[in-house]
């Protein structure tokens, strides 16, 4: 599958985009087509979040990443391509 990717939007000013939306998934790859060959990565997912955001893991509540910094922030990598 893809990675997860957390970016900066200086025309957002709020987080009501993800009040109903609770879920999200990258795309997924694509199996290996035989001899040796490694199939497609997943499509990557930006997920579009206001500057001064604070990025949480959902079981210790920690913070994972301010994105006050303007940089963007992998939350989760993606796995590799299937095998043939």
């Amino acid at each position: 599958g893809g990675d997860i990717v957390f970016v900066v939007d200086d025309n957002m000013s709020t987080l009501m985009d993800f009040r109903y939306k609770r879920k999200y998934v990258a795309g997924n790859g694509a199996d290996g087509q035989g001899k040796r060959c490694s199939g497609k990565d997943g499509d990557s997912l930006y997920i579009r979040v206001p500057r001064g955001t604070l990025v949480r893991d959902t079981e210790t509540g920690g913070i994972m990443h301010d994105m006050s910094d303007g940089k963007d922030f992998v939350a989760a990598r993606g796995g590799k391509g299937g095998w043939g």
